[in-house]
């Protein structure tokens, strides 16, 4: 914890404000997305309570019908609901949830952008005011959603955008710039809410070559002491702070900004020379305590809650919302596992003043860090993360003493928690996760009252309100997320409320398409849908390179992968994208991506097995030629081993995910080591494949000289296959009574015949014949001369 000498030296000279006593707005509206200036995400008035709660139900869904990554909170005024998504924004009734307007954003200059989400709107007098991905702030009428005004804040040709969501007060918009990651400085921006006009900028980087300290969410705002608080992101080189010229200052900090000029009045750092991309990625709440002192808690992805003292400006509590592992551990170019990977994103904490307890929802989930000298000055992540793939996400909720910190109640959730949360006056705590569960607990116990299955993964939004004196909750739903727990589903807006049966009403836009930021459609639906976690050019992001992945620029295939891909990818089809938007993204994958033209043999599916030959031989092919089998027995090109050399996966052989080698022992290569996921026995989580050996991990890919492919991804033919098993050179030193035993007595091959739950657990196909056959039609086949067909 570090507070700047800005900040210190207007202790020492005694020039102190005063901060009020925050009190959450009263009435229901939520002008900005987390309900008030303070966001402390709390509500009175409404009816719900732990006796009615049992009867919420889903009273009516619009569907956005737009293809999109999707995180934006939910504003409600004058019984609108307004959302944004990349490229548009909307307006909904809050009743009944019939479409108002819709309005659409086109990128300016064929802009591609490096980010491609928003976190949300903002809203004050009659105007809605929300960033873009090409560096603008809109300002959009409430009622019709026609433009007002659009002011260019940020370059996107420096790789600057406008993904926070933005707050009004006193005639001001004030928003932040991003990203940290691509090496931009980072700035807080004050605007004239009727003109667009710049008030002021502060720079979160105090030296000139410093590099980070972008915004990715929301503010806070005392409004009796006009102090804007501005959570801040990381510094840049991100894993590397060797590399960085000085003291990362106010990066992993909180500002206290004077909002009438943008002076710095103070600012706490919880995170000095960050080397874990752990930015204060969540919004701060300012609150008052039940014995009456002002805290502001902060939370983000170090997986740690800050309470500080705004008025001492001191760090009151530090408390884990989620697992802590080597966070003290320096990273150095050797893979460490580390726990969290990003605790808290996007939304921060709830307060609850009458049990004077903060609520915090997280990510439960390990990364794999590494640290190295960046290779170039465009290199600005100086390492690398991924994530530990040996379990799936997983989240945490906690209950915290808001004077202590101290832990009231801790509950693990089966999937992450990010939604932004909302507690009332009656005592409930609403949370969702991203397995698309909306869960009603006793605010004071976390005992659950009620959970309803919305069928698509709640990634942000998460109001309360009431209309016409009825009770409402309405949640932004569908999309993906940067922890997926696979599943996606259509963007849609859902309201909740009490009621008996019957069937919800459902409306839908139009459908829209991602802005034709090039020539193809297919490469602004991969952009708009894909691009955030494998990179613009596919080359690998937040997850990893789909450029082994040829054979997906077939349609059929692709709509196979995208509807059966395991946890924690979200299922994008069907749901999310529409069949001939699979056909677009597949046309892009065949003349763009791969190329498929200029390089056939990247865009091959894999060959099928055919042998002539005896009975019995044929018999034994069928086997070895199986998926179960020759999945592992994969053969290398020798003028592209790096891209060609990996295990296969499924039936229908697809490379293995994650961009796992080889590795000079058969076992992977960095934190892709086989035991990274493979354990003693079947993971019946993941699905992941098990098998021992001594009593030890012992997965790994067959030598190369066992590979039972003439090419990646062909099986050998008969002839062939059938003279290499019998090669002792080549087959491990075997000779037929040798084989006969291996085939029946060895851990790998028995596993064929028991190869457990694939990750959505249904029951992975077995070879053709059980494994008594196949050892009977191998032991007479070589016991008659393991005659070879021509």
């Amino acid at each position: 914890m570090r507070f700047s000498p800005t900040s210190l030296s207007l202790i020492l000279a005694g020039v102190l404000f005063c901060l009020s006593s925050p009190v959450a707005r009263a009435g229901t509206e939520w002008p900005v997305i987390n309900h008030d200036l303070t966001a402390q995400r709390y509500i009175e008035g409404l009816s719900f309570n732990r006796e009615n709660i049992r009867r919420l139900r889903v009273l009516c869904e619009v569907e956005l019908n737009e293809p999109a990554w999707f995180g934006s909170g939910l504003l409600e005024v004058d019984q609108t609901l307004y959302v944004t998504t990349l490229h548009a924004s909307y307006a909904v009734s809050a009743t009944d949830c019939r479409p108002r307007w819709r309005s659409v954003i086109s990128f300016q200059n064929g802009t591609i952008p490096s980010y491609f989400a928003t976190r949300g709107a903002a809203y004050e007098a009659g105007r809605l005011f929300r960033g873009t991905n090409d560096g603008r702030l809109l300002a959009l009428d409430a009622r019709t959603g026609n433009l007002q005004w659009a002011a260019q804040i940020a370059d996107p040709s420096q790789s600057e955008y406008v993904i926070s969501a933005p707050i009004a007060w006193s005639g001001r918009v004030f928003v932040g710039i991003a990203s940290s990651d691509l090496g931009i400085r980072g700035r807080v921006m004050a605007l004239d809410a009727q003109s667009g006009k710049t008030l002021w900028t502060f720079q979160s980087m105090e030296m000139g070559n410093e590099l980070g300290g972008g915004f990715w969410t929301s503010f806070s705002l005392d409004e009796a002491s006009g102090t804007l608080f501005a959570p801040v992101a990381n510094p840049s080189p991100v894993f590397y702070p060797k590399d960085r010229p000085g003291p990362d200052l106010h990066t992993n900090s909180v500002l206290a900004l004077d909002a009438r000029t943008g002076a710095l009045r103070w600012s706490y750092q919880a995170i000095p020379a960050d080397e874990h991309d752990w930015d204060l990625s969540a919004t701060p709440t300012l609150y008052e305590t039940q014995d009456h002192q002002l805290r502001l808690a902060v939370t983000g992805k170090s997986g740690l809650v800050y309470g500080v003292d705004p008025t001492r400006r001191q760090q009151v509590f530090k408390t884990p919302g989620t697992t802590l592992k080597n966070t003290e551990i320096p990273l150095t170019e050797h893979w460490l596992r580390v726990c969290p990977g990003a605790g808290a994103q996007y939304n921060g904490t709830a307060h609850h003043p009458g049990l004077g307890l903060l609520f915090v929802g997280m990510i439960d989930w390990c990364r794999y860090f590494m640290s190295s000298a960046p290779t170039s000055s465009s290199d600005h992540a100086g390492g690398a993360t991924t994530p530990d793939y040996k379990d799936q996400p997983r989240g945490m909720l906690s209950a915290l003493d808001d004077r202590t910190g101290e832990i009231r109640w801790q509950i693990p959730q089966e999937a992450p928690v990010i939604a932004g949360l909302l507690t009332t006056s009656s005592n409930l705590l609403f949370s969702g996760d991203l397995k698309g569960m909306l869960r009603i607990r006793d605010a004071g116990t976390g005992e659950v009252l009620k959970s309803v299955d919305l069928g698509a993964t709640l990634n942000h939004g998460l109001i309360g309100y009431a209309e016409s004196e009825q009770s409402r909750i309405a949640v932004a739903a569908g999309g993906s997320s940067v922890a997926t727990a696979g599943l996606a589903g259509p963007l849609q807006i859902k309201i909740l409320g009490l009621g008996g049966g019957g069937q919800a009403d459902h409306y839908r836009f139009p459908r829209l398409q991602p802005p034709e930021i090039s020539d193809s459609p297919g490469m602004s639906l991969y952009l708009a849908v894909c691009g955030n976690c494998h990179g613009r050019s596919a080359t690998g992001g937040l997850y990893p390179s789909l450029m082994r992945n040829g054979d997906l620029s077939d349609p059929k295939r692709l709509r196979h992968f995208l509807a059966t891909v395991p946890a924690p990818m979200p299922k994008l089809y069907p749901g999310l994208l529409k069949s001939r938007e699979v056909d677009q993204i597949a046309e892009y994958f065949r003349t763009t991506l791969f190329d498929c033209a200029a390089t056939p043999e990247t865009c091959k599916p894999p060959g099928k097995p055919r042998s002539l030959g005896s009975r019995d031989w044929r018999s034994v092919y069928s086997v070895l030629t199986s998926p179960r089998c020759i999945n592992c027995h994969t053969a290398t090109n020798s003028t592209s081993p790096s891209t060609n050399d990996y295990p296969r996966q499924t039936d229908t052989r697809r490379p293995h995910l994650y961009a796992i080698s080889r590795g000079s022992d058969n076992k992977g290569l960095g934190n892709g080591r086989c035991e990274t996921c493979h354990g003693l026995t079947n993971n019946p989580v993941t699905g992941a494949p098990g098998v021992s050996e001594d009593g030890k991990p012992s997965w790994q890919l067959a030598p190369t000289t066992m590979a039972w492919e003439s090419s990646p991804g062909q099986p050998m033919d008969g002839a062939s296959l059938c003279k290499m098993i019998q090669d002792p050179s080549l087959n491990g030193g075997l000779d037929a009574e040798g084989l006969i035993k291996h085939v029946e007595t060895e851990a790998f091959v028995l596993w064929a015949w028991n190869p457990g739950l694939d990750s959505r657990g249904k029951p992975r196909t077995r070879p053709p014949l059980s494994h008594r056959e196949f050892t009977a039609a191998f032991s007479r086949w070589l016991r008659q001369g393991g005659l070879c067909p021509d």
